[in-house]
């Protein structure tokens, strides 16, 4: 018995997509998977935010410290506020500590110098701190924890 010529071509075509469609099945399967665990928390992130620096006297000199990193070291001021984009660590206490030291000419009288710390989606803090004698070494602490 013979066939048409254009049901010979769809026998064909079935057999090569009989076979085209078993072989992307065998190549395409993955394999057992371990399951999948997420990448580690770290304990603390760093986030962007900006220091502002406000002072009611020009510094000889600034510097600012987070732990054994310095953030800010300037020795000379010219401007009596200013603003630092920094990436800091908020520990997960929410606690961030910085370490400032300042020093003004002989003549200064005791005076203030207020950082605020914007970190990103969380509200501003200030700390006010006074100078005694033309100089300020002190340790300035910002209170994160309970926003989140």
């Amino acid at each position: 018995m013979f066939y048409s010529p254009l049901f010979q071509i769809c026998l064909v075509l079935a057999g090569v997509f009989a076979a085209g469609f078993t072989t992307f099945v065998l190549t395409t399967r993955s394999p057992a998977s371990a399951p999948i665990t997420p990448p580690p928390v770290l304990l603390e992130d760093k986030k962007s935010m900006f220091l502002t620096v406000r002072c009611a006297h020009l510094p000889n000199s600034l510097v600012i410290r987070q732990g054994q990193s310095i953030l800010v070291d300037i020795s000379s001021c010219t401007e009596f506020m200013t603003e630092y984009p920094l990436d800091l660590t908020i520990p997960d206490s929410g606690k961030v500590r910085l370490h400032v030291s300042v020093s003004w000419s002989n003549n200064t009288p005791e005076t203030p110098i207020t950082l605020t710390l914007e970190p990103e989606s969380q509200r501003a803090q200030a700390v006010t701190h006074w100078s005694i004698d033309h100089r300020l070494n002190d340790v300035f602490t910002f209170d994160f924890g309970h926003e989140q």
